[in-house]
Formats: C-alpha cells, structure tokens, sequence
C-alpha cells in the first residue's frame, strides 16, 4: 500500500489515473474517518492531488469510486 506521505513527495512518478484515484481514496478517507486528525491529513492530501492534476492540465477530475485506506491515504 502507497501512504500519502510515501507518494506526495514523488507525485510526478506517478500517472494521472493513480493520482485521480488516490485523490478519491483521500476523499473517501477524509469522509469517512473518526478521528479528525486522519481527517485533516487526507484533505490535505487530497489537495495536493488535485493541484498536481491541475499542473498536469486536469481541472474537472473524473467521478470514481474512493477506497477508504486505499492507496494514498493517509
């Protein structure tokens, strides 16, 4: 599994769908976690993916089902 703290620092290795699903994966999370520090470490996260999509041209990011704890979260 890819941690958001294991990916944020290596975004350009990675292709535009993973980023779009680990953006969903840390929407996903950030939603649906309990404590709110997990909360807050997924939102930030989760803008960090989006603004690597938005350099990569990608501002409207395409609908897709998020894991809770999948790849990319926190």
């Amino acid at each position: 599994m890819a941690y958001s703290y294991d990916v944020l620092d290596k975004l350009e290795t990675f292709s535009n769908d993973d980023i779009i699903q680990f953006y969903h994966n840390a929407y996903e999370t950030q939603c649906m976690s309990l404590g709110h520090y997990k909360g807050q470490m997924n939102e930030g996260a989760k803008d960090r993916y989006a603004e690597e999509l938005k350099k990569r041209g990608i501002t409207k990011i395409p609908d897709k089902e998020g894991v809770f704890n999948g790849d990319g979260t926190y």
